[in-house]
């Protein structure tokens, strides 16, 4: 699983806190190096208070104990899914703020010795920054007011 999530995208993950070779807080540890934000939803029937914490304590979204209902692990994962779209926007939105400051500020300091074209090119791009920008401020905030309605 730690050799997939550095080659590979990985959306979710879900797993048992007792297993083999690795137990779910080391699992976790590990995974936090690799993606901050990715969610964990670890399914156990035999793990002990000190194991649960630990898995909370890095990150875990949820945990599930054993006999679970097909339905409370969906909701779950759809609930982690939906965290994980948010935390990715907000951590894009966080860079295109960035890059939007910079452009505005070299905008700023445009001077009419500045051609034209330079002006426009500049405005152009920060206009599509600030579209992205609404874009995805606008799919944060709707994934928001469907979970409250």
């Amino acid at each position: 699983a730690l050799e997939k999530l550095k080659s590979e995208k990985i959306d979710i993950i879900l797993s048992d806190i007792r297993m083999p070779n690795m137990d779910g807080p080391t699992l976790a540890s590990e995974v936090r190096k690799e993606d901050e934000n990715i969610p964990i939803i670890f399914i156990t029937g035999a793990a002990d208070r000190k194991d649960v914490v630990n898995c909370l304590n890095l990150g875990a979204f949820s945990l599930i104990e054993k006999p679970f209902e097909e339905h409370s692990v969906e909701l779950d994962v759809a609930n982690a899914m939906k965290m994980k779209m948010i935390l990715d926007a907000v951590v894009k939105l966080s860079s295109l703020n960035f890059r939007a400051f910079v452009l505005s500020t070299k905008i700023a300091k445009m001077t009419e010795r500045t051609s034209p074209e330079e002006k426009q090119k500049a405005t152009t791009q920060l206009e599509k920054l600030l579209d992205q920008i609404a874009f995805l401020t606008n799919k944060i905030l709707d994934h928001k007011t469907k979970k409250a309605s």
